[in-house]
């Protein structure tokens, strides 16, 4: 019997080529600070191995190298996109998996990372809750404290998070955090908009939940991510009926109440959102108003779709 993970590669389309040297993705984006300055911050995508879990809905193993990073390509990925972008005044670095997983990112990488990046300003970066130990506390302290870690919260409702293959327990994603807090890491959480199994009305109650869950924790930033299409095996799912992408007004709908009762940072993933227009009517003019909601930090009114007959 092929389990999980199996018939998820098996649905996977064929991979981006990559170089081992050069990050598949280097650009400056905004985003709005505490005190609601915005701050550039440089986004680098470094080429690198995938990761070891299969998630479901995960499509980042699609620019990945089939073996583990050595060391001085991951320096010079990072050295070359920190020269192109003198104007960044913080960082965030996302390797299509754990940045505290050392078969990605040997512990000699990571130490001579820390050292680049030091004093440029908060530090981004992503870690599934099963690698999450001495290492953060251990980068944080070279950078003088200003690390947060991002961890795939993904949703509160178990059993669609163990429907998703990510090998993680609410518990496991609860003691990542604490360790963390405990020893002044920030944190912040991403929160898919319906995930597989959920219809469009769950996908909205359970990422406000799920938003409930991370103010519990207290966690600084929480970023919705709207489950897309393109993985192979959501297609074959949402071929099935088994899974359809969330509309445009959903995830409107979660960033507006989000900024309404979160105690901290709520933003929404913007990427490929023009991919998620249904309505010519209303879609366009929802992006806008979450590129502005993401941008100010303050809801903006519902807007009405007559053409849709949405509210």
């Amino acid at each position: 019997m092929i389990d999980q993970s199996q018939w998820i590669r098996a649905q996977r389309p064929a991979k981006t080529p990559v170089s081992a040297d050069l990050a598949y993705g280097v650009f400056i984006d905004e985003e709005r600070d505490p005190d609601g300055a915005l701050r550039p911050y440089l986004i680098v995508l470094l080429s690198n191995r995938e990761c070891p879990f299969t998630c479901l809905m995960c499509d980042l193993w699609k620019n990945t190298l089939d073996s583990t990073s050595r060391p001085e390509d991951i320096i010079t990925q990072i050295d070359r996109a920190l020269a192109a972008n003198p104007q960044a005044r913080g960082i965030k670095i996302y390797n299509a998996g754990s940045m505290f997983d050392v078969r990605a990112v040997p512990e000699s990488a990571l130490e001579i990372v820390a050292d680049r990046i030091a004093g440029l300003g908060p530090v981004i970066v992503e870690s599934h809750p099963a690698f999450i130990g001495a290492s953060a506390k251990a980068f944080n302290e070279k950078l003088g404290g200003t690390l947060q870690v991002a961890i795939g919260l993904e949703t509160v409702h178990e059993p669609t998070l163990a429907s998703l293959n990510k090998q993680m327990t609410l518990d496991d994603f609860d003691h990542g955090v604490t360790y963390l807090h405990d020893r002044g890491i920030a944190s912040r959480a991403f929160i898919l908009v319906r995930p597989p199994g959920q219809s469009e009305i769950e996908g909205v109650e359970w990422a406000l939940r799920s938003l409930e869950h991370a103010a519990r924790l207290k966690i600084e930033c929480a970023v919705l991510i709207p489950t897309r299409l393109g993985n192979g095996a959501l297609d074959v799912l949402a071929r099935a009926g088994k899974f359809e992408q969330p509309r445009l007004i959903s995830l409107e709908t979660v960033l507006r109440v989000g900024l309404e009762s979160y105690p901290g940072r709520v933003f929404a993933d913007l990427w490929d959102l023009e991919t998620f227009v249904r309505c010519a009517a209303c879609d366009p003019v929802r992006i806008n108003n979450l590129r502005e909601m993401n941008r100010t930090g303050r809801p903006v009114p519902p807007t009405p779709c007559y053409q849709c007959l949405t509210p």
